[in-house]
C-alpha cells in the first residue's frame, strides 16, 4: 500500500494544467489535475495521466449531450436573446431523448443461447446473468452508449458479498480506453467508480496488461491497491460503441451534431410561438389624439396591461372637440411558426431515422398500417446493424471472460464461441403472417413449427415456449401410452 498526501495532491492541482471533474448530474466540478502519486511507478503515473487528460478533454462534450438527454438545454442557453422575464419560459423540447431510448426500447436482450447445447445452469451462465443483474444493467448501458458514443464493459473477480464473476458498466463520462488497432482492443483504461459530494473522485481503477491498480482517497491520503491477473487473457475491458469508425473506434453519438442544432432551432421556434401566443393574447389596441390624463387614475398612470384590459375607456374630446381615434391591431398568425417547426421536425426525423409521427407531427389523414411499417423500417435496419456490428460482439467477449473467471476449463475466446445473445425483433410482426412463414418452413422442414426456433418466429416469449414444450411432452407421453394399452401391451384389460 502506498499513499500519498492530499495537500500535495492539491498542490499538484494548482500548478498543473487546470482541468475539471463532474459526478453525472451531481454538484458542480472541482477544478483539480491528475494526482502524482510516489511509489505508483513512472509507466503506470504516465498512463494515469495520459487517459485522466483524455477523460476530462471529452468532457464538456459528454455533459452537453447530457443536458440534451435530461432535458436541461434551455432557449437562454442557445443563444436566443430574452429578457429576464421571458428566459423564465424555460422551453425545452425532448427529441435528443427520444432518438435514444427510440432505439434502447427496440434493443431488447432476449435470452443467451449455447449453439452448442450446453446447459446454462450448468456452466453458470444463468447465475452469472441473474446475480449481474444484466436484465436492468444492459438497458442502461446501451442508453449510455447511444448518449456518449460508447459505454464500457468490465469483468472481474467477485469480492465477498459479490457474484463469482463480476461484470459492471461505466458511461464514458466515467470512463475512457487506449485503443490499440493491431490488437483491435483497447491496452489501457480507466475508470472513475465513486465521486465526493464536491465532484472530485473518491476511487479510481486503472486497467493496464497484467494489472488492475485501484486508487482510493482515504481521509487526506491515496491508497493504491495492484491487484494482478493472467495477462494473456488481455485486458478486461469492452467497449460497446455505436456506429464505430476506422479511426474511431468508440463511436459517434446518437445525439450528433446536427441533433443538437436542430433541436436548438425547434426550441428557438417554441420560444417565439409562446411569445407571440402571450403578447397577442390580449387585444393590442392603440388610441390616437387622446389626452395624456386619460391613462392616469388619481394622478397615477395605469399601467400597460391594465389599462389594455379595461372594457370601458372614458376618452373626452380634444380641444378641438375632435374625438380619439381608437383602433385594434389584427391578431398575428402562428401558421408561419407552426409551418417552420414542422420542417424542423422533418429534418430531425431523417437525420435520426425517426417517423415523424413520433416527434408529435401528425398529417391530417390516419396513416395506413403500411406506411406505419415502411416509416419504422429504417430505424429498424440501424438497430438490426448495431446489434450485429457492435453489441452481439462485444457482449460474446464479455460473458465469455466472465465464464472464464468462474470456469478455466475454456478460455474467454472458447467461452465467447460457445454463448449467443439473442435480441428480440425490433419490427412488430403480425401473429398471422409469423405463423404463417413458420407453416411454409415447417412444410419442408417438418418439426420446425414445434422447435424452440419456430415458436420464437411465431413471437411467443420464452416462459410460454417452455410451457407449451412441456404441455407437448405430456401429450406425447399420454399418446404412446394409449398406443400400447390399444394394442395389448402392459396394462391392457385383455391382459
Amino acid at each position: 500500500m502506498t499513499s500519498i498526501g492530499m495537500k500535495q495532491y492539491l498542490q499538484t492541482a494548482r500548478e498543473g494544467s487546470h482541468v475539471g471533474w463532474s459526478t453525472l448530474g451531481g454538484p458542480a466540478p472541482m477544478i483539480i489535475s491528475t494526482p502524482r502519486i510516489p511509489g505508483l511507478g513512472s509507466d503506470l503515473q504516465d498512463t494515469l495521466d495520459y487517459l485522466v487528460k483524455k477523460l476530462i478533454r471529452k468532457q464538456p462534450r459528454n455533459l452537453l449531450r447530457r443536458r440534451y438527454y435530461d432535458y436541461k438545454q434551455t432557449a437562454s442557453m442557445i443563444g436566443l436573446n430574452l429578457t429576464s422575464d421571458l428566459a423564465r419560459l424555460g422551453t425545452v423540447l425532448g427529441w435528443p431523448a427520444k432518438a435514444v431510448n427510440s432505439m434502447v426500447r427496440r434493443t431488447i436482450l432476449d435470452k443467451w443461447i449455447t449453439p452448442e447445447g450446453l446447459d446454462a445452469d450448468t456452466i453458470g451462465l444463468t447465475h452469472i446473468i441473474e446475480s449481474n443483474q444484466l436484465e436492468t444493467e444492459v438497458p442502461a448501458s446501451l442508453t449510455a452508449c447511444l448518449m456518449h458514443s460508447c459505454s464500457f464493459g468490465f469483468v472481474s473477480t467477485g469480492g465477498i458479498g459479490e457474484p463469482d464473476a463480476l461484470i459492471s458498466f461505466a458511461s464514458a463520462e466515467n470512463a475512457t480506453a487506449e485503443w490499440d488497432a493491431r490488437i483491435r482492443g483497447p491496452i489501457a483504461s480507466l475508470t472513475v467508480t465513486s465521486w465526493d459530494s464536491h465532484g472530485v473522485p473518491n476511487e479510481m481503477a486503472l486497467y493496464v496488461p497484467g494489472q488492475v491498480v485501484v486508487l482510493k482517497r482515504d481521509g487526506r491520503s491515496w491508497d493504491v491497491e495492484v491487484c494482478e491477473y493472467d495477462e494473456s487473457l488481455g485486458l478486461p475491458v469492452y467497449p460497446i460503441p455505436y456506429q464505430p469508425l476506422l479511426g474511431k473506434p468508440f463511436g459517434s453519438s446518437r445525439i450528433s451534431r446536427p441533433v443538437m442544432a436542430l433541436t436548438d432551432s425547434a426550441v428557438r421556434t417554441l420560444t417565439r410561438t409562446e411569445i407571440g401566443a402571450e403578447f397577442y393574447n390580449l387585444p393590442q389596441r392603440y388610441v390616437l389624439g387622446a389626452r395624456p390624463d386619460a391613462f392616469k387614475d388619481n394622478g397615477q398612470d395605469i399601467p400597460g396591461w391594465l389599462a389594455n384590459l379595461k372594457s370601458i375607456w372614458l376618452l373626452s374630446r380634444d380641444k378641438d372637440s375632435e374625438l380619439p381615434q381608437v383602433g385594434q391591431f389584427s391578431q398575428a398568425s402562428m401558421e408561419p411558426n407552426i409551418a417552420q417547426f414542422r420542417m424542423i421536425a422533418q429534418t430531425f426525423a431523417a437525420e435520426t431515422s425517426l417517423p415523424l409521427r413520433s416527434l408529435g407531427v401528425v398529417g391530417d389523414n390516419p396513416e395506413s398500417a403500411d406506411a406505419i411499417t415502411e416509416a419504422n423500417r429504417e430505424l429498424e435496419l440501424e438497430i438490426k446493424h448495431w446489434q450485429t456490428a457492435s453489441l452481439t460482439p462485444a457482449l460474446r467477449r464479455m460473458m465469455g471472460r466472465a465464464l472464464a473467471t468462474v470456469d478455466s476449463s475454456r478460455t474467454p475466446d472458447e467461452w465467447a464461441r460457445a454463448v449467443y445473445p439473442h435480441w428480440k425483433r425490433p419490427d412488430t410482426v403480425s401473429l398471422a403472417a409469423a405463423a404463417d412463414a413458420v407453416t411454409k418452413i415447417d412444410s419442408v422442414a417438418p418439426g420446425f413449427g414445434a422447435s424452440t426456433v419456430g415458436l420464437e418466429m411465431v413471437g411467443l416469449e420464452p416462459d410460454q415456449i417452455r410451457r407449451v414444450q412441456a404441455e407437448m411432452r405430456q401429450t406425447q407421453g399420454a399418446s404412446a401410452v394409449d398406443s400400447l394399452i390399444g394394442v395389448g401391451g402392459y396394462g391392457s384389460p385383455a391382459q
